[in-house]
């Protein structure tokens, strides 16, 4: 991801090298484990970032997703419980059209978001 300097040794992606063509930097995605550097953002800021760095972004699925989740849009991602921060993340990594997705931890804090899911189907 360019995030550290190497010691030694290359990245390549599909043969290329990622320090001659960084342009393929678009065809990773890293997802750390928390978003906290997104805080004090709004939702679609965040949106918008990506999809100016990740050429094939789909806006679609991913406001699709945010519906189908019911997490709001208009507010700060700090404002997020640290499920539905881990849901958002995953849909970024969803939405962002890389060949290679990097998750670090994705389903961690899930499990009180989806049971909340479940169980809100389950009583219409």
């Amino acid at each position: 991801m360019g995030l550290f300097s190497p010691d030694n040794g290359e990245v390549r992606i599909n043969g290329q090298s990622l320090a001659l063509h960084p342009q393929l930097k678009a065809q990773l995605f890293l997802l750390p484990d928390e978003l906290k550097a997104w805080d004090g953002f709004k939702i679609k800021t965040i949106k918008t970032f990506y999809a100016k760095n990740y050429p094939q972004f789909n806006h679609d699925k991913f406001d699709d997703l945010l519906q189908a989740f019911n997490l709001p849009a208009n507010v700060k991602l700090g404002t997020y419980s640290k499920g539905m921060s881990a849901l958002f993340g995953i849909i970024i990594a969803l939405s962002v059209g890389s060949q290679y997705l990097m998750l670090d931890e994705p389903m961690e804090g899930l499990d009180i978001i989806v049971q909340k899911k479940n169980h809100e189907r389950f009583d219409d």
